[in-house]
């Protein structure tokens, strides 16, 4: 139930808050508990007919209530330093959980679901907040109770103690047994959960298509299905663990009322309890259930709390820590395949003993049926994926000894579909090289071509970009990713289909982008639209992960062969 509390293993700049707490709460609490017995000396001094002596009621009550002021300020200051260390400990754990995923391998984090990551880093990382903070405002309170009210039940009278304690064995009895369902339930519900964040997800980016198609009442009736079953779900763990309060208050009832035929039995053996030592026992024995209670009203949330924990930290175990090399020495542009395997499922093999040389400041097209494998050879050479066997070499050394910040930053990737943040276009545009110039920027936009309709916002280079705004078309998104890949300055460029969601004229200004970024750079252009390779120096013909065709765009029209097939379906 309390696995969530391994939280607080990330409590970096926290410590001082627990200290606080604890001190706070153990002073505050035995203030408060010392309160009865007072009470307890306040009653004996009034029994007895005209037998109250004032002057003694006074000063006890006084002292009581002066403990009770005592102990609720500190218990206030105490509940206080426990809600600061409960969001820095979950700030902690979340910026841990961030930087894991940052610094996994792409592998392990591509196949999952968006929508599951995010509401684990929200919605359950919430839940653990809540039950975390709640655990700590009442834990040291909590044993403090239960470890002063047994001293004092026992110095009392052990009998009274005994029948008090004998009830706690059933509780414990009960919580097992009680816990067991209720977990299973509320793992069947943070599961539904995630398929519901996903589902949603999709709606809203698959939205045009959802019109185009009619599509809405399907996707509607998959949401409401995933989400009758979840309310299910949920409704059975939340109606199982709402039986823990009124059980647990039905057990410590009975204590009570136990504690009250003892008493009448003790008197009646003429075993004399005084009236005002059994309104202390009384009291104490409210107490010691008092903990416990406060845990039954909370099971559930502990429970909730527990299985996002558990959820959370299964998102953890599916990411493997990128491996870095120690070679730092910058890439002249040189590559080489060298026999090279490589496929994502071990039982369908899709990278197969391939084998190429491509020169410093050549460019090299790649072509071939979706599926033959284009793409991979760029996951490869960004060192995404590791091949299974053979190796991939920058400048005669393995890919695998250089440090990962010399890969990414000296090998340039313009993408299919452009991807700009929301943030101004400079800030887009100097997205891997974070100290340029204003002037290095525009130099690098308009070597891009994209200065002359950037300067025309209201705002220019300040003017915040925004994906639902509609102020660029595709093209000139592509215009904006190619001036950055300008700015950074790569030695290796990967141009993956950028010019599949363009136009014909707008086509022309990006090849004519591309002409300036590949300029002296070593350069694989992944291509459909076949023109766009016509001039390389060497194109490869793939398919199902092998080369099947090599050449310039002549020597591969005059073989006559699936090259030459290919280009004739275009033209």
């Amino acid at each position: 139930m309390f696995r969530f509390l391994a939280i607080a293993q990330t409590n970096k700049g926290s410590k001082k808050y627990m200290i606080l707490n604890m001190i706070t709460a153990l002073i505050g609490n035995v203030s408060t508990l010392l309160s009865p017995l007072f009470i307890g000396y306040a009653v004996e001094a009034m029994i007895g007919k005209n037998n109250v002596n004032f002057e003694v009621v006074t000063k006890y009550l006084m002292l009581s209530g002066l403990l009770y002021a005592i102990g609720s300020l500190l218990l206030w200051l105490s509940n206080l330093f426990a809600e600061f260390y409960a969001i820095q400990v979950t700030s902690n754990y979340k910026e841990f959980i961030y930087k894991e995923i940052l610094e996994s391998e792409y592998k392990g984090l591509y196949p999952l679901s968006s929508g599951d990551v995010m509401m684990k880093l929200s919605l359950q990382m919430d839940m653990v907040y809540e039950a975390f903070k709640y655990f700590l405002v009442h834990f040291i309170p909590g044993v403090t109770t239960l470890i002063f009210t047994v001293i004092m039940l026992l110095s009392l009278n052990y009998l009274f103690a005994l029948t008090v304690f004998l009830m706690v064995p059933i509780l414990i009895f009960y919580t097992r047994k009680s816990t067991q369902n209720v977990t299973k339930y509320f793992m069947e519900t943070q599961r539904l959960q995630g398929k519901l964040s996903d589902i949603a997800e999709e709606g809203f980016s698959q939205y045009e298509l959802y019109k185009a198609y009619q599509y809405e009442n399907h996707a509607y009736q998959n949401f409401k299905n995933y989400e009758v079953l979840r309310f299910k779900a949920n409704e059975k763990s939340y109606f199982l663990s709402s039986l823990n309060n009124p059980s647990f208050r039905l057990i410590s009832n009975i204590s009570y009322l136990l504690l009250g035929v003892l008493f009448a039995i003790l008197n009646l053996n003429n075993i004399e309890v005084k009236v005002g030592t059994f309104t202390t026992i009384l009291v104490y024995g409210t107490m010691f259930f008092r903990p416990i209670n406060e845990l039954s009203n909370f099971t559930s949330q502990f429970l909730l709390a527990s299985t996002a924990y558990k959820n959370i930290n299964d998102l953890l175990y599916t990411l493997v820590k990128e491996s870095d090399g120690t070679f730092e020495k910058d890439i002249e542009g040189k590559v080489e395949f060298k026999k090279v395997n490589f496929s994502y499922k071990e039982t369908e093999p899709l990278i197969s003993n391939f084998n190429l040389k491509v020169r410093k400041g050549s460019k090299i097209g790649i072509v071939g049926k979706t599926g033959a494998g284009k793409t991979t050879i760029a996951n490869l050479l960004l060192r995404f994926y590791k091949v299974q066997s053979g190796e991939i070499l920058l400048d005669n050394i393995n890919i695998n000894e250089y440090k990962n910040e010399i890969i990414r930053h000296q090998i340039g990737l313009i993408l299919q579909k452009p991807w700009l943040f929301r943030g101004t276009i400079f800030d887009n545009i100097s997205y891997g090289v974070p100290n340029a110039t204003l002037d290095q920027v525009i130099e690098a936009s308009k070597l891009a071509g994209c200065h002359d309709f950037i300067k025309n916002f209201k705002d220019g280079y300040d003017t915040v970009y925004d994906d639902n705004d509609g102020l660029m078309s595709q093209g000139q998104k592509q215009l904006i990713t190619i001036a950055r890949a300008i700015l950074l300055n790569p030695k290796i460029i990967i141009i993956d289909e950028a010019t599949s969601y363009v136009d014909s004229l707008m086509e022309k200004e990006i090849s004519d982008a591309f002409k300036v970024v590949m300029k002296n750079k070593t350069t694989f252009m992944i291509a459909h639209r076949l023109k766009t390779v016509m001039d390389a120096d060497c194109i490869i013909v793939m398919d199902d992960g092998k080369i099947k065709e090599i050449g310039t765009h002549d020597e591969l029209i005059q073989l006559n062969g699936y090259y030459k097939t290919l280009f004739d379906a275009q033209v």
